[in-house]
């Protein structure tokens, strides 16, 4: 199964761009069937059709191509990513509607007169196919990246759900061979109580950490929130002592980038860290 996922994560732009073509070559007519729900239609039709066809291919795949969908990597797709898939399918969708209703449909270029529908529905199927593609490939290649578990997983909890927290879900999300498995976050900000981040549930707050340790049946916290107060990091490493959980402590990400986190030093929890002054290190006591 990893060898087809493997497969999907390293198709070209090039190969993409031919499952475009054969998409939008076929989208008009069943945009038209989906309409009319009558092949007969398509049939008498199949000349103004055929023209609708060739040319929206044309108009789209330049589209495409100058809006920059045919120069980016799928598999690490995220939001600029998405900008320029929402921005390339607009650019498509305008350039569309524009020919059809400005051009085609008042002044009769089409041998045959298509529904006014048409390009809508196009438009729908232009998006869930183009979209749809590519959003594959991002899922095919998180699902290969996941390595094979080759120790006995234990279950952690992320204190901090905001970019240190869901990034180091997503890291472990992505190693599993590691054998740790994050099951929850805790946080303070209440818009996040309740919600998921990276398929993760946020599960109380910190002062419920205790609680949500043993909910969970975690046997490990991780402290994701370099630029927190040392007082709260404090209140923290207080509840972790307090039900005899160990816990690591993650750096800030410009701190590794300068070289100030000392991440592979293993320390007991100084001033250093508990008062959230730097350089961090990974600390782990019960």
């Amino acid at each position: 199964m990893k060898r087809y996922l493997k497969f999907l994560t390293r198709l070209r732009n090039r190969y993409l761009m031919a499952f475009d073509f054969i998409g939008l070559a076929l989208i008009p007519s069943a945009a038209l069937y989906i309409r009319t729900d009558d092949l007969n239609t398509i049939q008498a039709l199949s000349s103004a059709l055929l023209l609708y066809s060739v040319v929206m291919l044309l108009v789209k795949l330049t589209s495409y191509y100058a809006t920059g969908l045919y120069g980016q990597f799928w598999g690490y797709a995220s939001v600029p990513e998405m900008v320029v898939l929402l921005s390339s399918l607009a650019a498509g969708t305008a350039l569309e509607m524009a020919l059809f209703y400005g051009l085609f449909y008042p002044f009769q270029l089409l041998p045959g007169l298509l529904p006014r529908s048409i390009p809508i529905i196009s438009a729908l199927l232009t998006g869930l196919w183009i979209a749809g593609i590519r959003m594959g490939i991002r899922i095919a290649f998180m699902l290969a990246s996941r390595g094979e578990v080759t120790v006995k997983p234990h279950r952690v909890i992320i204190v901090g759900a905001g970019a240190a927290g869901t990034m180091t879900a997503k890291e472990l999300q992505s190693n599993m061979q590691l054998g740790i498995v994050p099951v929850g976050f805790v946080d303070d900000d209440r818009l996040k109580q309740g919600r998921n981040m990276c398929g993760i549930p946020v599960c109380g707050t910190l002062a419920e950490l205790p609680e949500v340790l043993a909910y969970m049946k975690a046997s490990e916290v991780i402290i994701a929130m370099p630029t927190a107060a040392g007082k709260v990091i404090r209140g923290v490493v207080q509840r972790c002592r307090e039900v005899r959980v160990p816990y690591k402590t993650i750096p800030a990400l410009y701190d590794i980038i300068r070289g100030t986190a000392k991440v592979k030093e293993s320390a007991t929890c100084s001033s250093r860290i508990c008062c959230g002054g730097r350089p961090f290190r990974w600390t782990r006591r019960p």
